[in-house]
C-alpha cells in the first residue's frame, strides 16, 4: 500500500494520480487496491488491507475506515511522462528501501495492555529461534518447566523491536517464532546469538533455526 501511494508509483501511475485528484481530500476506496496483482493473490478484505495499514507513519484511513490516503493529503510527486523499466524498477525499490529503513527502527506497536498489535503479514515466513539450557537435574527438576512467558518479557523489554509471533516450550527448551515482516535484523542477529541468559534460575542459550532442522521442525 505504501508503495503504490509512494513518490516513485504515483511519477508514473496515472490511474492512482487521477483517483486521488478526482476525490474528496485525496481519499481513495479501499476497494480499488484489491483489483492490484499483489492483494488479488492475497485473497485480502477490505477489513484486512485497513488493519494492515493502521501502523503505516506515511499513509491515513478515512474515519470509517473504508478509504485511504498520503498522510495529510501530501502534494502528488512531479508527473514523469516516461521512465525506462529499468529506471522504474531501481526507482521503486530505493523508495521501498526507505520504507523499510524508518519502520525497522521503531519499537513494535503495542496497545494499552502492552499486546503486540499484530498485521497479516506477521504471520507469514516467521523466523524461528530455539532455546535450551543445559542446566539439567532431573531429580530436582522433577516439576521444573521452563517458564515461555519469561522468555517473551525478556525479549520485550531487551529487544523491542522484535515481534514474538508465538512461542512453545517444553521442558528444557522450546522455540519462539520471531515475525520477518519489517524485521529489525540487527536486533534479530543479536537474540539468535544469546548465551548464557539467565531465566529463572536457569541458563539458557539462543539460536537461530536453520537448513535441515528447520525443515524438521515445520514438519513435526
Amino acid at each position: 500500500m505504501e508503495y503504490y501511494l509512494g513518490d516513485a508509483n504515483l511519477a508514473k501511475d496515472e490511474f492512482f494520480r487521477e483517483k486521488i485528484e478526482s476525490g474528496t481530500g485525496g481519499y481513495i476506496d479501499l476497494a480499488l487496491f484489491q483489483k492490484c496483482n499483489n492483494i488479488k493473490k492475497m485473497s485480502l478484505t477490505i477489513e484486512d488491507i485497513a488493519t494492515a495499514c493502521k501502523e503505516s507513519k506515511v499513509l491515513e484511513l478515512s474515519e470509517d475506515a473504508k478509504q485511504i490516503r498520503r498522510v495529510d493529503n501530501k502534494a502528488l510527486p512531479e508527473k514523469v511522462a516516461f521512465i525506462k523499466k529499468r529506471d522504474a524498477k531501481t526507482a521503486t525499490k530505493k523508495e521501498e528501501s526507505k520504507v523499510e529503513e524508518v519502520i525497522h527502527d521503531e519499537p513494535v506497536n503495542r496497545d494499552e495492555q502492552g499486546r503486540i498489535i499484530f498485521t497479516i503479514q506477521d504471520f507469514e515466513n516467521t523466523l524461528i529461534i530455539h532455546f535450551a539450557t543445559q542446566d539439567r537435574d532431573e531429580k530436582k527438576d522433577e516439576d521444573y518447566k521452563v517458564n515461555w512467558k519469561s522468555i517473551e518479557v525478556m525479549i520485550k523489554e531487551k529487544y523491542e523491536k522484535l515481534k514474538v509471533v508465538y512461542t512453545r516450550a517444553d521442558k528444557y527448551e522450546g522455540d519462539i517464532a520471531i515475525s520477518s515482516y519489517r524485521l529489525n535484523k540487527e536486533q534479530f542477529a543479536e537474540l539468535a546469538s544469546l548465551k548464557d541468559v539467565d531465566v529463572e534460575g536457569k541458563m539458557f542459550s539462543l539460536s537461530e533455526t536453520k537448513g535441515e532442522v528447520l525443515k524438521d521442525f515445520w514438519q513435526a
